[in-house]
């Protein structure tokens, strides 16, 4: 059965997102509509995406292949009671990265392997 866990914003706004109900924790406050409420932000619930995103760059980036363009795709599910976890997505892969060279001067036969 799916449920609703809302998560506060920095501002003070919120955002709403579908959990299942085995997702539920004792820690977590349900308002009067059953809305779940973790005691933790997003921000903090998603803190660790942008440090992990950061990582695989710098290792891309610094590599011998040096790409021009680099583009990453994951899929994240955030939850009351793990915070945000990188999961499988939709290639069956936990990323989907792309890179592009826009000058063949660095290569002009291409990459060697």
């Amino acid at each position: 059965m799916r449920e609703v866990s809302r998560f506060r914003l920095q501002d003070g706004s919120s955002v709403c997102v579908e959990i299942d109900s085995d997702e539920r924790v004792d820690e977590v406050f349900i308002d009067s509509h059953g809305v779940y409420e973790p005691r933790f932000s997003f921000s903090q619930a998603t803190s660790s995406i942008g440090s992990t995103v950061s990582e695989l760059l710098a290792g891309l980036v610094h590599s011998n292949l040096q790409p021009d363009d680099v583009q990453i795709e994951f899929s994240v599910r955030v939850s009351p009671r793990e915070g945000a976890t990188i999961v499988e997505g939709s290639d069956t892969g936990h990323f989907r990265i792309s890179a592009s060279w826009k000058s063949t001067e660095r290569y002009p036969a291409g990459p060697e392997h």
